[in-house]
């Protein structure tokens, strides 16, 4: 006689119980998948940011009066300065860059105030400061931490500037570091 192959390997009662922990597994599942959806739509729609209310950023005026911005300060219309005044309050060069790339740009240099780093570029006014400086130094603050500045081989560390009379300064690590310096040339 042959075998039949009546056993059933598993009981009635744990087949029900695999199918009740597949279908709760499966609803599991699901509500893992909402709340990640919800908390991604959460965290898309609530931006603290300027440009996600619409409003234009601010400039900081030589008056000091701060806007939504501090990574930006506009001041002194009427100062002209050269390099020269600033190595006389303690401005240390390092490097001479040419300035091919920098429309209208006199002279542009990278060195040191009070052991942080500075790029200075000079311009003819301080109008011509605004028209030609203002979008490159926004091109070089734009950049994101690890990327390299093309005038220096090192990552950027340019997360401000300064427009001072005619002279555009890319200030190291915050606004202070240029604020410092352009308080010595007052």
């Amino acid at each position: 006689m042959g075998l039949m192959y009546s056993w059933v390997p598993y009981s009635r009662g744990f087949r029900q119980r695999v199918e009740v922990i597949c279908i709760l597994k499966r609803k599991l599942i699901s509500v893992i998948a909402i709340l990640g959806a919800a908390t991604a739509l959460a965290a898309c729609g609530s931006s603290g940011s300027p440009a996600a209310s619409g409003d234009e950023p601010e400039i900081r005026d030589a008056g000091g009066q701060s806007g939504l911005l501090e990574d930006r300060l506009i001041a002194n219309p009427t100062g002209s300065y050269t390099m020269d005044d600033l190595v006389a309050i303690g401005y240390k060069k390092s490097k001479q860059f040419e300035t091919d790339t920098l429309p209208n740009a006199l002279d542009v240099w990278y060195g040191f105030f009070n052991k942080k780093d500075i790029e200075v570029r000079v311009y003819d006014s301080h109008q011509d400061a605004l028209e030609f400086g203002i979008e490159p130094a926004e091109g070089s603050i734009a950049k994101d931490p690890g990327q390299t500045d093309y005038l220096i081989p090192v990552v950027n560390r340019y997360p401000a500037y300064v427009v001072y009379g005619n002279l555009v300064m890319l200030c190291e690590r915050e606004l202070a570091t240029c604020e410092a310096l352009t308080g010595e040339l007052n």
